[in-house]
């Protein structure tokens, strides 16, 4: 099937807006383009706390709709958090012991470590 660009175009754009959380999304896009056009022209911090309640609101509405699908994704976050906390694989503990080992080159040539600034009168 041969489409034009503007045929694609239209057809992209129908298929964006036949459901409504294609619409939401979009309102929820402008809404935050929006702030930050104001924030860019005004600066102050009430543009920042209303982006930040105005995202804080779309999550509460998401969740509350989608509150089961919320509810499984946070249940096998928090088992995957303990999994890697309570039983870690050999990956952790490999990165664990470069972290700890470069730590500990920096301490040793790094010359004033643990030693206070000498007064200058």
């Amino acid at each position: 099937m041969y489409l034009s660009i503007i045929d694609k175009f239209i057809l992209v754009i129908k298929y964006f807006f036949s459901s409504f959380l294609g619409i939401e999304m979009f309102i929820v896009s402008l809404l935050i383009f929006l702030f930050l056009l104001f924030n860019l022209k005004y600066k102050n911090s009430i543009v920042k706390i209303g982006i930040s309640i105005l995202l804080v609101v779309i999550m509460l509405f998401i969740s509350g709709g989608f509150h089961t699908y919320v509810k499984d994704s946070i249940n096998s976050f928090i088992k995957l958090i303990m999994n890697y906390y309570y039983f870690p694989s050999l990956a952790l503990y490999y990165i664990i012991a470069l972290i700890s080992i470069i730590i500990l080159i920096y301490t040793i040539i790094n010359d004033n470590s643990g030693r206070l600034p000498a007064r200058r009168a």
